[in-house]
C-alpha cells in the first residue's frame, strides 16, 4: 500500500499486517491518543481478515460481488479527543453491517458522521434507497441497524455521544440521513472536521478538553438543519424532550413487569394518545419497549460472565412473562432464537480468540469510554 505523504506522520512497523500505533497516554499536557491501521499482506484474503477485526467494533464487513481483490487496500487514523473519536480512512469499495444483534449487543449510544473527500454509499432504508456523496454529511445512529454498500472511498468520521448533544438537538430520527454539500451548514461542517482532523497531531488532552463543547454545538446545528421548509421549532423541540424523557423512563424501569403505556402516560402526566403520538414514528409505546427489553436481554444473552443463566431466566428479569414469548419476540426481532445466538456468538468469540493471537481492541475501549 502506498502511504500518501503528509497522510501519516507517525507510525511505527509492528509487523506486515498492521501498523499500531500509540502516540500517547491520556495526561492532561500530552497528546491525544491516535491508533493508525493499515492491512498490508500479500494475500488478499489475509489483509481483508486483518482489516475486518480492526473495524469491527463498528461494522461488520464484507466484500462486495464475489471474492476478494488483490487490490484491496484500507488504511485509518484514528484519535480519541476528549470524549470524542475522530478518524480519517481510506478503503477499497465494501459493504458495511451493523445488525440489529450486533446493535443491541454493543449498546453504544452515540451518533456517527461523516463527511466523504471521494466516493460514496449507498443504504437501504425500508423501500428506499439512501446516498451520500463528497460533501454531503452522512449521518448514522449506532443504535440502528446498518446495511450500506461504499464505493472506494476516503472520509472524515466523527463520534459522539448523544449524551453531549445541546438541549435544543433533535438527537433521534437522524440515522441515515443526508445533509447535502450544498447549504452552507454542510460545508461549514466538512470544513470543521477536516481540520479537527488535521490537529490532532498535536493536540493535548488538555486543548481536547476544550473542543468537545463547541464540537457539540456544531453537530447540534447540523442536526438541527432543516432543507426545504421551516418547521415550527418550538414544537418540534417540546416534542423531543417529551420523548426523551419518556425514554429514559423506560430505560430505567425495563426490568419492572408492570410497565405499560398506561404507567408512562400517569407518571409524565400525558394522556394515552398524547404518549402514542411521541412514539408513532418508533412503531408505538409497547414496541418500543419491546424493543429496548430485548436490546437489554442480547447483552446479558452474551456477556461470558452471564453464561450461567438460563435462557427462561433472562426473559424473567428483562419483564417477559414467559421463555416462549421471549424466543419468539428474538427470533421476529433478530432472525434467530435466543439459545442459537448464544452458541453463534460464543462460537465466533472462540475462532476470534484462535485467528488473532492479540487483537486489537482499541476501538472497542475507545467506544466504552464515550459517555
Amino acid at each position: 500500500m502506498i502511504i500518501e505523504a503528509g497522510w501519516l506522520q507517525h507510525f511505527v512497523m509492528l509487523d506486515r499486517d498492521l501498523i499500531t500505533v500509540f502516540l500517547s497516554i491520556m495526561t492532561p499536557d500530552q497528546l491525544v491518543a491516535r491508533t493508525t491501521a493499515i492491512a498490508e499482506h500479500t494475500d488478499p484474503e489475509q489483509r481483508f481478515r486483518l482489516w475486518k477485526a480492526y473495524i469491527e467494533p463498528f461494522f461488520d464487513v464484507t466484500m462486495p460481488g464475489s471474492g476478494l481483490s488483490s487490490c484491496f487496500h484500507a488504511q485509518i487514523d484514528v484519535a480519541l479527543v476528549d470524549q470524542l473519536i475522530v478518524g480519517r480512512c481510506a478503503a477499497s469499495a465494501q459493504v458495511f453491517e451493523r445488525s440489529h444483534l450486533k446493535a443491541s449487543e454493543d449498546a453504544h449510544d452515540h451518533l456517527l458522521l461523516q463527511i466523504f473527500q471521494c466516493g460514496s454509499t449507498e443504504a437501504d432504508c425500508g423501500r428506499q434507497r439512501l446516498a451520500a456523496g463528497p460533501g454531503d454529511v452522512w449521518i448514522l445512529d449506532m443504535a440502528e441497524d446498518l446495511n450500506a454498500t461504499n464505493s472506494a472511498f476516503a472520509n472524515h468520521t466523527l463520534v459522539l455521544p448523544r449524551s453531549l448533544l445541546d438541549s435544543g438537538a433533535t438527537p433521534s430520527l437522524q440515522h441515515l440521513r443526508m445533509i447535502p454539500q450544498d447549504l452552507p451548514i454542510a460545508r461549514l461542517f466538512a470544513a470543521y472536521l477536516q481540520s479537527l482532523a488535521e490537529s490532532v497531531s498535536t493536540m493535548t488532552q488538555h486543548e481536547a478538553e476544550q473542543i468537545v463543547p463547541a464540537t457539540a454545538g456544531i453537530v447540534t446545528a447540523v442536526l438541527n438543519t432543516k432543507s426545504g421548509r421551516q418547521p415550527d421549532i418550538d414544537r418540534e423541540h417540546v416534542n423531543e424532550a417529551m420523548f426523551l424523557v419518556a425514554r429514559r423512563m423506560i430505560d430505567q424501569h425495563l426490568t419492572d413487569p408492570g410497565l405499560s403505556p398506561q404507567s408512562i402516560a400517569e407518571a409524565l402526566g400525558l394522556s394515552r394518545a398524547a404518549l402514542y403520538r411521541l412514539f408513532a414514528t418508533r412503531g408505538g409505546v409497547a414496541s418500543y419497549i419491546r424493543d429496548q427489553r430485548l436490546r437489554r436481554s442480547v447483552r446479558d444473552l452474551f456477556d461470558p460472565c452471564k453464561s450461567h443463566l438460563r435462557i427462561y431466566q433472562i426473559a424473567l428479569k428483562w419483564g417477559f412473562s414467559s421463555e416462549s414469548g421471549y424466543s419468539r419476540s428474538f427470533r421476529r426481532r433478530f432472525g434467530m432464537a435466543p439459545r442459537d445466538a448464544r452458541i453463534a456468538r460464543s462460537l465466533a468469540r472462540s475462532q476470534s480468540c484462535l485467528d488473532m493471537d492479540q487483537p486489537d481492541t482499541v476501538l472497542e475501549r475507545w467506544l466504552l469510554e464515550l459517555r
